[in-house]
């Protein structure tokens, strides 16, 4: 439940739909279920194995078209690459809380990064 709202925390800079936040929430709580996995990769093929994938639509009520569009969406929002969400998407948990800060510069030209 703390991953939903803390994706619909970060959702206005994504701009994703409620049934996308859902699948976003669950990609990453089965990244963090798998914590003891120390190598990235093999983590996130843990992550997008098939019987996980079938597990995560199950539990967010999406069929696979909609899963594997939902995915696409998020590579052209670029919050998906290379079968990885990006680091910035994933909260790092300390004693069972994590901290949400923005940071923004803003150059003299008005162009905005992170």
């Amino acid at each position: 439940m703390i991953l939903r709202q803390y994706v619909k925390l970060i959702n206005p800079m994504m701009g994703l739909r409620n049934r996308e936040l859902d699948l976003l929430a669950k990609i990453i709580e089965y990244y963090l279920l798998y914590e003891e996995i120390k190598r990235d990769d093999l983590r996130w093929k843990l992550v997008f194995d098939y019987d996980t994938r079938f597990k995560m639509m199950n539990e967010v009520n999406m069929g696979k078209s909609i899963y594997n569009n939902t995915l696409t969406r998020f590579r052209q929002k670029g919050i998906l690459k290379n079968n990885q969400l990006v680091k910035n998407v994933i909260p790092t948990f300390t004693d069972g809380s994590f901290d949400l800060v923005y940071s923004f510069k803003i150059t003299e030209s008005g162009e905005v990064s992170n």
